[in-house]
């Protein structure tokens, strides 16, 4: 099963006085996308940060996670010990210019995404082709002293639409032909895993989400 790690990329607490925090996001190279600066000037407490907010620094770190693994970098100098202090080496800005000079590969990071959401959506749809489905999905019951089942579901729903996903957690036919991945469709289809027209059950993965 895919594990999707969310430490590193973004603090885990909001810093306390708005001073601190715009020292903070003056120095902090690493963000894909101004409005993840924004996110963080404005985090008063973890439960008033916004759902589309949540979705979309998951789906940052989802992004340098893969993207480390694919190309081999260490996780502690890009995107595991994420930006505190003296920052990293590597990130979302700089990691396309390495690729390229070290390949001869033309890479932006327009492009990397696209991979990152290719290898995302790849890695998923074998988890679901091997019976992942949404009710494995959830953390184990002692993870917290206090759960809030109803708001866990919401917020479940609102990370898979993001991703282009169905409510069971599939991607849906529509995402795998914008990823130009038509034969994973193609299979799940088959298998009856996924079924014509289930892309009723999912949106079409905005810009933002295909690409930083």
């Amino acid at each position: 099963m895919s594990i999707t790690q969310i430490e590193g990329s973004f603090p885990q607490d909001p810093l306390p006085t708005r001073e601190q925090r715009e020292e903070f996001v003056s120095k902090w190279e690493a963000v894909p996308d101004e409005k993840f600066k924004k996110y963080f000037l404005e985090w008063e407490k973890r439960n008033d940060i916004s759902d589309q907010a949540t979705c979309e620094i998951v789906d940052w770190n989802e992004a340098m996670h893969y993207i480390d693994d694919a190309t081999g970098l260490c996780g502690f100098v890009s995107s595991f010990n994420g930006q505190f202090g003296g920052g990293v080496a590597y990130h979302m800005n700089n990691i396309p210019q390495v690729i390229s000079l070290a390949t001869g590969m033309e890479m932006d990071k327009e492009r990397l995404w696209k991979t990152f959401k290719r290898i995302r959506t790849l890695v998923r749809a074998v988890n679901v082709r091997r019976g992942l489905r949404r009710k494995d999905e959830r953390p184990p019951e002692d993870h917290w002293a206090v759960r809030n089942e109803e708001y866990e579901q919401k917020l479940l729903s609102k990370y898979y639409a993001f991703k282009g996903w169905n409510s069971e957690g599939i991607p849906t036919r529509q995402t795998l032909e914008i990823l130009d991945m038509d034969y994973v469709a193609d299979d799940l289809e088959q298998r009856g895993i996924l079924t014509v027209g289930d892309d009723a059950s999912a949106r079409k993965p905005s810009a933002e989400a295909a690409t930083i």
